[in-house]
């Protein structure tokens, strides 16, 4: 959040602020003004779990291919642990 309480994508996509995030260009692993609710962190969980399968099935994957889930699952893994999910109001 900015000073004014306005998200960083916002105040880009009204066009005031030159370089700064829009959202089409959304990239919430590396956002620090992201906020989660329970369906988006049971998504996330998800695609952790199909990281995390894909690594331990018996096929041998390509080495570069192995790196990659190797570094999303860590990166999703510490996304998760940096941001609770918001609690949901009725």
């Amino acid at each position: 959040m900015s000073p004014t309480g306005e998200a960083l994508c916002e105040r880009a996509r009204t066009g005031r602020f030159d370089g700064l995030p829009d959202h089409g260009q959304c990239q919430p692993l590396a956002c620090r003004n992201v906020a989660l609710t329970r369906s988006n962190t049971d998504a996330w969980r998800t695609e952790l779990g199909r990281i995390d399968r894909r690594l331990a099935a018996r096929t041998t994957l390509p080495p570069f291919i192995q790196h990659r889930l190797a570094s999303r699952q860590a990166e999703i893994a510490a996304f998760l642990s940096r941001n609770p999910s918001t609690p949901e109001t009725a």
